[in-house]
């Protein structure tokens, strides 16, 4: 039987703030792949909305930590066990991992939830007359996206969607500057061989 040591910090603004979890001991590596935070060494749970999602769900510090920390550590003990990936799959890190995420949680794909992100940021009336971003060739009112686009509003406010809307532009227009790149070098490379 694996024992882990751990640490849970809880902050003063918990339930509305996750708590944030270390493992002390030197059992779980301190590696992307076993999902923990380069930037400080925490264990990563879950994705901000996932984790927001459980509290809402479960505000006490127990239900919240059952419905993370456990699945979490069964995960990396199978995973030290056996190799492989996560048993109960996982999100890609970073801002890849918040869309992934989020795409699941509309129900829609990636390359449309920088769309819904933007109707959610209008007031509702508003935002029911767009077309729908889940290619329904619906309006948002008669679609069913709209109460995910509901519930997507009561997990943050204004602010925290403005800003992951803009990590993932930011974040798209990062990657298009490196294929742009890695094109002009492979371009450059031809010509100067030729």
């Amino acid at each position: 039987m694996r024992e882990f040591q751990l640490s849970v910090h809880i902050p003063p603004s918990f339930p509305n703030v996750p708590p944030v979890v270390f493992e002390n001991g030197g059992v779980i590596p301190c590696e992307p792949d076993f999902h923990v935070n380069g930037h400080d060494g925490s264990l990563c749970l879950g994705s901000p909305l996932a984790l927001r999602r459980v509290l809402r769900a479960h505000p006490e510090l127990r239900g919240f930590l059952v419905h993370t920390l456990r699945p979490y550590l069964y995960a990396v003990s199978v995973k030290l066990d056996r190799g492989g990936p996560f048993v109960f799959g996982e999100l890609r890190h970073g801002s890849e991992g918040k869309l992934q995420d989020l795409a699941d949680d509309l129900g829609i794909a990636e390359s449309c939830v920088l769309a819904a992100l933007n109707l959610a940021l209008l007031p509702d009336e508003e935002a029911c007359e767009m077309p729908c971003p889940c290619g329904c060739a619906k309006a948002l009112a008669e679609c069913s996206l709209r109460d995910r686009i509901a519930d997507l509003r009561s997990l943050s406010n204004k602010r925290e969607l403005e800003s992951l809307r803009d990590e993932f532009v930011y974040g798209g227009l990062l990657a298009d500057l490196k294929e742009t790149t890695r094109q002009i070098t492979a371009a450059t490379a031809r010509l100067r061989s030729t």
